[in-house]
């Protein structure tokens, strides 16, 4: 029983050496379905994964939310660079649809290829979408109560509340 994991990992392992062999043996079958395959098609969709592997490259190299950062500023241009690059990903899912939607050819190996990738893509994109939305919802908290700190500590140090507490004062 304490070995049960291991088995399962060489199993997998093993599974998957399988699979690439099998892989290498149909190469030359691969390589004939994809010349069937739209060069326009595939060249989008070539496209679009380029364009996802940027867009992820810049958002793991923004630095992350730091709840100490005192630089309001600082929190702002990520904001901007982060809603930039949810635009971004908006863009690439709408291009995603579109390629979705265009007729494929009639061989079934093509669409089962095609189908395959853009689900995949799809997912990294998705993925992609919820940790960005997440870095956006704590930088526009983090901004929120770092303004409504700067606002309730100037309205307690402002001239006319002071004249005011200095009336009242001699009205007491």
């Amino acid at each position: 029983n304490d070995n049960s994991n291991e088995w399962i990992l060489i199993e997998h392992r093993l599974q998957s050496i399988q699979d690439k062999v099998q892989l290498l043996s149909n190469k030359s079958t691969y390589q004939r379905c994809e010349i069937k395959i739209n060069p326009n098609l595939k060249h989008e969709v070539l496209e679009i994964s380029c364009q996802l592997d940027h867009l992820e490259l810049l958002a793991h190299s923004l630095e992350p939310v730091d709840d100490n950062e005192i630089n309001q500023t600082i929190n702002r241009t990520k904001l901007h660079r982060f809603i930039r690059i949810h635009d971004d990903l908006e863009i690439l899912n709408e291009r995603i649809v579109l390629v979705s939607d265009r007729p494929l050819s009639p061989i079934s190996d093509d669409q089962i290829r095609l189908t395959t990738d853009l689900k995949l893509i799809l997912n990294r994109l998705h993925s992609m979408k919820r940790m960005v939305k997440i870095y956006l919802e704590q930088l526009e908290k983090l901004l929120a109560s770092n303004e409504l700190n700067q606002s309730s500590s100037l309205s307690k140090h402002s001239p006319l509340r002071t004249s005011n507490n200095n009336l009242q004062r001699v009205y007491q």
